[in-house]
């Protein structure tokens, strides 16, 4: 009998940590999916960030990535992550994401094409803001 209220009060305690990121989430992507065709390639990075950055302002670092930036052939490239899409597994991963990649401070390229395609796995614990190469 204690097993069976035990699993209950896991399954009720689950369910509403769900419920709570869904909350959170789903008005982040909207926001997003309103002004996510106001930029263009070979914008700015400062006006890129000003549309986009403000969709994403209510998610905990628990459900977003971390930017990422490196020099590439001398190229300084940076890639900033939007939350686009929410997968209902409990996990972060990069399919819910859109990056945008910026080089030289100019939009160079949207998605994950340019990236060579998500990367697998569950993301919460990525923190790292350069990576050298």
């Amino acid at each position: 009998m204690k097993r069976i209220v035990f699993m209950i009060v896991v399954l009720v305690v689950e369910g509403m940590s769900s419920g709570c990121a869904i909350s959170i989430i789903s008005p982040a992507i909207q926001r997003y999916k309103k002004v996510q065709h106001e930029v263009k390639l070979e914008d700015s990075k400062d006006k890129v960030l000003s549309i986009l950055l403000p969709t994403q302002k209510n998610l905990g670092s628990e459900y977003t990535k971390s930017p990422s930036t490196f020099m590439h052939n001398g190229v300084k490239t940076e890639i900033y992550y939007m939350r686009s899409k929410i997968i209902h597994d409990d996990l972060t991963t990069d399919k819910e994401f859109t990056p945008y990649i910026f080089k030289n401070a100019k939009l160079h390229a949207i998605g994950w094409k340019t990236l060579g395609g998500p990367k697998s796995g569950n993301i919460k614990n990525l923190t790292s803001t350069s990576d050298n190469q």
